[in-house]
C-alpha cells in the first residue's frame, strides 16, 4: 500500500485569485502582499455590507424623508421632503395615530428651518463674493485678526 500525502490546505491570493503556497508572504502571480490584500478584502466586504444596509433602510419612506429634511447647505432635499412628508399624511387616512401626523410636524419644522438656514448661508456667501472675495476679506468676515509683514500697523 502506498501512503497518501498529507493534502495542504489551499490559499488564494485575495486580489488575483491564483493559488499561493501556505507560508507565503507574496503572491508569485500578481506580486501582492497576502496579508495587506487581506485586510483591504475584509475592508471592501464590511463596507459593501453596510452601503447595502444603509440602501435598505433609505427606501423605507419615514427614514428618506429625514434624510432630505436634514441635509444642510441645498434647498431642493428640504423642499422635497416637505413635499413628500405632506403627500404621505394625506394617503394615510384619519383614523390612524396622532403619531403620522406628529411626525410630519417635525419634519416641517426641522425642513424649514433648514430652508431658511440654507438661505441664509448662500446669502451670506454671495454677499461675501460679490464685495471681493479675498482670503483676507474672508478671515476678517469671521472675525480673525489678518496680520500684513508689509504693514507697519500689523493690519491689512
Amino acid at each position: 500500500m502506498t501512503n497518501a500525502l498529507p493534502r495542504l490546505p489551499v490559499r488564494t491570493c485575495p486580489s488575483c485569485g491564483s493559488a499561493v503556497n501556505t507560508g507565503a508572504l507574496t503572491c508569485n502571480a500578481c506580486g501582492g502582499v497576502i496579508a495587506v490584500e487581506n485586510v483591504l478584502s475584509r475592508l471592501k466586504h464590511e463596507f459593501r455590507h453596510h452601503a447595502e444596509r444603509i440602501g435598505w433602510s433609505i427606501r423605507d419612506p419615514d427614514v428618506l424623508i429625514w434624510v432630505l429634511a436634514a441635509c444642510p447647505i441645498v434647498i431642493l432635499p428640504p423642499l422635497l421632503a416637505l413635499f413628500m412628508s405632506f403627500r404621505s399624511s394625506r394617503l394615510v387616512p384619519f383614523e390612524g395615530p396622532a403619531s403620522k401626523s406628529n411626525q410630519s410636524l417635525f419634519v416641517a419644522i426641522v425642513a424649514i428651518c433648514n430652508i431658511a438656514l440654507s438661505i441664509m448661508f448662500w446669502r451670506w456667501l454671495s454677499e461675501l463674493s460679490l464685495s471681493g472675495l479675498s482670503i483676507g476679506a474672508f478671515l476678517r468676515s469671521l472675525g480673525v485678526n489678518v496680520h500684513s509683514p508689509a504693514s507697519s500697523a500689523g493690519q491689512i
